[in-house]
This record gives structure tokens, C-alpha cells and sequence, in this order.
């Protein structure tokens, strides 16, 4: 027996000065180093449920930089601490999306940005894997949001860039105009007062280009009751009813 066991053990420091794959207790077939038993170094690790990663181990962990490939076929290159994505790294989905920035346990945590099959794409911070805080949404036909996003949706207050040179910029709820805001048409006019469900709803001021304003209420998005139109300095133009 006393033989066998120095046999068992002389084979196995053979195995891991030579490299050899063997399978660890980590649950996955190593090709490279070893260090008191453990994985240590570069080297190529292919897992149970046929997973496979390429790079460095730090006692027995994923740690430092590498390439994991999912089961699903995601792919991530980049950073890892103690066996997950920590650090800067790249998320390539198997649909066509792609993650760039920071990762912290294996969720998209800090900046980064997110590319959608669709072509918009997110700029921005994240938290747990969600929009959150500051960031800056893209659509591809050219509007775009910049804001603050809350558990991954837009939050109360933002500015929307509309590719005809129009934008809105004030509070939201669900993503759409409602509350307080001003909206600026190309040509040089602008709205200040009130909105709601992505209307001009409420009390209201319209400024012209040319600096005459008009004050009333709005209801849908259109003038009512009565407005009195001002000219640049102050004095009344017109009073009407709509």
C-alpha cells in the first residue's frame, strides 16, 4: 500500500511539471501550472458543463485578466478577482448585444456602455446590472436622452434630443414628459410650463423667437381660454380666447 501511494504521488508531480490536464477539485479540467495543488498562472480550465475559460488563476480562481465562454455563447474578456468578472471587462451576447465597462461580482457595476440588437445603445453608469444614475440613452434613428435612470428605467428629471433639432428638457414619469418643463422647437421658439402624459397640460408660457410670449392654460396640447400675448418688453399685444 505504503508503494502504491508514492507511485500515486510521484505520478502526479510528473502530471503538473509536465503540464498535463488533470481534474481538479475545482470541478474543471486544468492545462497548465499548479502551486500547493491548486490552479496558478496562465493556463486553459474546461468545466463540467462544457463552460471554458483562457487565462490566469490565482490560487485555484479565475483571477486577473482572461476569456470565458457560456454554455448559451456569451463570451467575456477582460478582468476577474477570486473566480468573477471584476474590473473592466467586454460581455459579447450570443444575440448580438455587447456589453463594454465595468463589472463587479459578475454583474455590469460602475460605467459602461450597452449596445442593443436593435442599435440604440446605453452610456452610463450601472448598479446590480441596472441603468442607474447618470447616463445617456441613444436611439438609432438619432434621438437621443440624457438623464438619470432608476432600477434600469428613466427617472424623474431629463433632457430629450429629437434628431429635427427639437428637445425637451424637464421632469418625467415613466419615461415621458409630465410635471415641469420647457420644450425648444428648431426654430427658435420654446414652451415653458406644464406637461402632462407627454402633452402641454396645465398653465403655460409660449415664447416666439422673436420675443413675444403668450400665457394661458393648455389642455392636449392645445391653447384655452383665455391667453394675452405680450410683446418683447412687456406690453399687451392681443388678448384672446381660445
Amino acid at each position: 500500500m505504503r508503494k502504491e501511494i508514492i507511485i500515486l504521488i510521484l505520478l502526479i508531480v510528473y502530471i503538473q511539471a509536465n503540464n498535463l490536464r488533470i481534474l481538479s477539485n475545482e470541478d474543471f479540467e486544468f492545462d497548465g501550472k499548479y502551486k500547493d495543488g491548486k490552479a496558478e498562472g496562465k493556463g486553459k480550465a474546461k468545466y463540467k458543463n462544457g463552460e471554458t475559460y483562457e487565462g490566469n488563476f490565482k490560487n485555484g480562481l479565475r483571477d486577473g485578466r482572461g476569456k470565458y465562454v457560456y454554455k448559451n455563447g456569451n463570451v467575456y474578456e477582460g478582468e476577474f478577482k477570486n473566480g468573477e468578472l471584476n474590473g473592466e471587462g467586454v460581455m459579447t451576447y450570443k444575440d448580438g448585444q455587447k456589453y463594454e465597462g465595468e463589472f463587479r461580482d459578475n454583474l455590469r457595476d460602475g460605467r459602461g456602455k450597452y449596445y442593443y440588437k436593435n442599435g440604440d445603445r446605453y452610456e452610463g453608469e450601472w448598479r446590480r446590472g441596472l441603468k442607474e444614475g447618470k447616463g445617456v440613452y441613444y436611439w438609432k434613428e438619432g434621438d437621443k436622452f440624457e438623464g438619470y435612470f432608476e432600477n434600469d428605467k428613466k427617472g424623474s428629471y431629463g433632457k430629450y434630443y429629437y434628431k429635427n433639432g427639437e428637445r425637451y428638457e424637464g421632469e418625467l414619469k415613466d419615461g415621458i414628459r409630465e410635471g415641469k418643463g420647457i420644450y425648444y422647437w428648431a426654430d427658435g421658439d420654446r414652451y415653458e410650463g406644464d406637461f402632462k402624459n407627454d402633452k402641454r397640460e396645465g398653465k403655460g408660457v409660449y415664447y416666439w423667437a422673436d420675443g413675444d410670449r403668450s400665457m394661458g392654460d393648455y389642455v392636449n396640447d392645445k391653447e384655452v381660454g383665455l391667453h394675452v400675448r405680450l410683446d418683447s418688453v412687456g406690453h399687451v399685444i392681443e388678448r384672446f380666447y381660445e
